[in-house]
């Protein structure tokens, strides 16, 4: 009796250890380490960069490379801390201080070019590696509701700025500690079909680090067998919300999805607006509360998703069918970086809030979860004619795509400028697609380069008087070259 006991005592122990610390290990390839060049107001900096990561920073911190990581972990547990347990680095020296993390360039018709930041001089000055730590959590968040993943950045080149040295790490292993959380309240009951089960798997699967962990700390006892309907509207899994005026021209798209075996359906933002159970943005508890018909539609959407709802399609430019601004910046003054976004119609994790400063609201970065429970897509679409149109381009293209010829499925093009080309953004996105054959055209020079209205650089600089290229009808030419994936990660 003691010995099954003692058994039992230790099989609680070993649970408990195991889904208290996940334990993860990685390789960095000395070759795929770069070190060039950057100019920035007439000073020359060293600018270091990873093939397939990213760089980033802080403004006037070191611009460096990151790998980023996502876990998932149980849902009533939280991050306690990182532990790196072992690492190796190899020391580069470097000719040039590293360059500093500049300001975004605001995305707004009206911007001005941001004041160049000079290298912070805390940092620059110290002995004292950068960063401090090489391995950060970024935040947590929530995928289909109850999957709680937490993201962290690694860094393999760390900064000694006194001595203008690189620790390259070849090698990081880390523990990630968790603790419980003693409030966590699953509000989740969600309906869905067997198909969707095994397409939202397969997205987390992909999504995260720890994929053999799923099992273990996803809960499965969220999903129920039946919806629970409304009592006026109804819950697609397919859903087109849409104007009135709108809605009979998306007959044939509907049409056609249905004969491909998809529950599709239009519910219009009227019936949406009319309906009293629906009273605006109630998603999070305790949060601020959008009683505006954008927060209307994020409602419904939130209780369709709990019957089953996967993809909507926003069928209408903000006359329309509403939106949202998010701001990056944290910063509601700050108009260059208030972005439309529909995120907030697909997340049902994070807390939007309205301050009154802007008219469609903004998402704050302390509340922020971006990480999305439904698939959302807009078309921007003014009258009925548009909608025809766009919905004949669908049905040729899913119908015949590319008229027989296959060969455009494997291959994308994008172009980058400004801090994006910085940072190797479209690369990073390329990674992700190792089975495209990625083209990718960077804008000369950049970053942080005007122009005159004939192209011709007119910064002060070294490219001072150039041509910039490539011109906005290249771009087109070679999007007219048939690619499956056509992007532009930022075009100024």
């Amino acid at each position: 009796m003691k010995t099954k006991i003692l058994f039992f005592v230790l099989l609680i122990a070993n649970y408990f250890n195991a889904n208290s610390q996940i334990n993860y290990s990685l390789t960095f390839n000395a070759g795929n380490f770069q070190i060039s060049n950057d100019t920035i107001a007439n000073n020359i900096y060293s600018k270091v960069n990873y093939t397939d990561l990213y760089n980033t920073g802080n403004v006037g911190e070191p611009y460096l490379p990151v790998k980023i990581l996502k876990f998932i972990i149980p849902a009533n547990m939280d991050l306690d801390n990182i532990n790196v347990s072992s690492s190796s680095f190899q020391e580069i020296n470097l000719s040039h201080k590293i360059v500093p993390t500049q300001n975004d360039i605001p995305i707004s018709l009206n911007y001005s070019l941001p004041d160049i930041v000079d290298p912070d001089s805390i940092i620059y000055n110290s002995n004292n590696p950068f960063p401090g730590n090489i391995a950060y959590h970024i935040n947590t968040g929530f995928f289909d509701a109850v999957n709680k993943i937490i993201t962290i950045s690694v860094y393999p080149a760390q900064y000694i700025p006194g001595s203008y040295k690189i620790n390259f790490y070849t090698n990081i292993s880390f523990t990630i500690n968790l603790k419980t959380n003693s409030t966590y309240q699953n509000n989740f009951s969600i309906y869905r079909n067997h198909k969707n089960k095994i397409f939202y798997n397969n997205i987390l699967k992909s999504i995260v680090n720890n994929p053999q962990d799923i099992p273990l700390y996803t809960d499965s006892a969220i999903f129920k067998t039946t919806k629970s309907p409304n009592t006026t509207l109804p819950f697609y899994e397919y859903v087109i919300i849409t104007d009135n005026s709108l809605k009979t021209a998306f007959d044939d798209f509907v049409k056609w999805k249905k004969r491909k075996g998809i529950d599709i359906g239009v519910v219009t933002t009227q019936e949406i607006y009319n309906d009293p159970s629906i009273m605006g943005d109630e998603v999070i508890s305790g949060g601020n509360g959008i009683y505006d018909n954008a927060g209307k539609v994020r409602q419904y959407l939130y209780e369709a998703y709990q019957n089953g709802t996967v993809w909507t399609l926003l069928g209408g430019d903000p006359t329309y069918v509403p939106m949202r601004i998010g701001n990056g910046s944290n910063n509601s003054a700050d108009l260059g970086n208030n972005i439309p976004t529909d995120l907030y119609f697909a997340d049902f994790n994070g807390n939007w809030n309205v301050d009154g400063d802007l008219f469609y609201g903004e998402q704050t970065q302390d509340h922020a979860d971006y990480i999305a429970e439904i698939f959302v897509g807009r078309l921007l679409c003014s009258s009925s004619q548009q909608i025809l149109n766009w919905s004949n381009n669908v049905l040729k293209y899913e119908q015949n795509p590319g008229n027989g010829n296959h060969s455009y499925l494997l291959r994308s093009f994008s172009i980058q400028a400004d801090q994006l080309q910085q940072g190797n953004q479209a690369g990073y996105v390329a990674s992700y697609l190792p089975m495209y054959t990625s083209t990718i055209w960077g804008e000369f020079p950049s970053p942080n380069a005007l122009f005159d209205n004939t192209g011709i650089v007119t910064t002060p600089g070294p490219y001072f008087g150039q041509m910039g290229s490539p011109k906005g009808a290249n771009v087109i030419a070679e999007m007219n070259n048939h690619y499956v994936s056509s992007f532009t990660t930022l075009l100024m």
